[in-house]
């Protein structure tokens, strides 16, 4: 176990809130579809899997959510559905729509696959799939995020990276190559991360909640330590210490920001790594319980308990597999 020192605490006033929070902002268990579609078509997504992600690399198309107007995607576009959920891809804003299990697709690799449908008419084509955010309900970023985060070409023209990757992923949509498809996941992953973080910069400017917190020159430099040394025994006053507060000061912004006292949302935090530690790296519980400084298996366990919900061996037998879309 690591403790603190003054040495470490200089490091508050080296660290960026928001990139130390999306360091943490895993995507799990990505799959991949390219659909060649020809007017007229619509299918339906169930969005069983979680979220999905749509990017337009050739012609456009409508999105259909909730009861919303549709929403048009011009060729090099890209559509983040964070929390999934049932909508429609279509040619036109209320054409027929078929759900997208009855069409048939051809395997093209790895969790991924070939979809060719509709009429024929004019074409488009479209590099979906679907990820997870990691433990969706213990991130605070997913639960803020809007049901659909829209990357325009404008901002793909204006964010370099942005303009990068959009680049790669149409190149490989036009000219499909051997590897195309696993190449084709990895772009797809870092490409809704970028969505994502534009969304941070952009879109979320003001918004009065947890954002607001990371957003704090004293309490984001605090939630960044969090997130960057979680096995540290921190207290509130090493924390408070850290980012140039007073003890009552730094306790009471923080409640207020966040909506959770720091202790807690350290443990919160811990327990959430934890989880990921027994299901992923298959640690022990008890080498778990020792990282966080817990003097017993016990007592940790009814901690983890406590707030996730379930048992520490039952958290590492906690698996999901993956499903299909467009």
């Amino acid at each position: 176990m690591r403790i603190q020192s003054s040495e470490n605490s200089c490091v508050a006033r080296e660290l960026d809130p928001i990139a130390e929070v999306l360091q943490d902002f895993r995507l799990s268990g990505s799959f991949y579809c390219r659909s060649e579609l020809r007017a007229p078509w619509g299918v339906e997504i169930s969005g069983r899997f979680g979220a999905g992600f749509h990017f337009v690399a050739e012609g456009s198309c409508y999105l259909r959510y909730g009861g919303g107007d549709p929403l048009r995607l011009e060729d090099g576009e890209l559509v983040v559905l964070p929390r999934g959920g049932s909508y429609i891809l279509s040619d036109s804003p209320n054409g027929e729509v078929l759900p997208a299990e009855s069409l048939s697709k051809e395997m093209i690799g790895p969790n991924a696959k070939l979809l060719r449908h509709g009429g024929a008419g004019e074409l488009t084509i479209l590099v979906g799939g679907g990820v997870r955010f990691e433990d969706p309900g213990l991130h605070p970023l997913v639960t803020l995020m809007p049901d659909v985060i829209h990357v325009r070409r404008t901002d793909c023209e204006q964010d370099e990276m942005l303009r990068a990757m959009v680049s790669a992923m149409s190149a490989e949509a036009h000219s499909p190559r051997p590897g195309g498809a696993t190449l084709m996941t990895r772009l797809a992953d870092v490409l809704v991360i970028q969505a994502v973080r534009g969304w941070l910069d952009h879109a979320a400017e003001g918004c009065s909640c947890w954002l607001t917190a990371l957003r704090d020159p004293k309490i984001g430099k605090a939630l960044a330590l969090i997130h960057r040394r979680p096995e540290e025994r921190w207290t509130v006053n090493g924390l408070a210490k850290a980012v140039h507060l007073s003890r009552s000061v730094f306790s009471a912004r923080f409640t207020e920001l966040v909506k959770t006292p720091p202790m807690q949302y350290l443990t919160q935090w811990r327990m959430h790594l934890a989880a990921r530690w027994l299901r992923e790296e298959k640690l022990g519980i008890r080498e778990v319980a020792d990282r966080f400084g817990y003097e017993s298996e016990p007592s940790f366990s009814r901690a983890f308990k406590r707030y996730m919900g379930m048992s520490p061996g039952a958290a590492r037998r906690n698996t999901t597999d993956g499903d299909s879309t467009v």
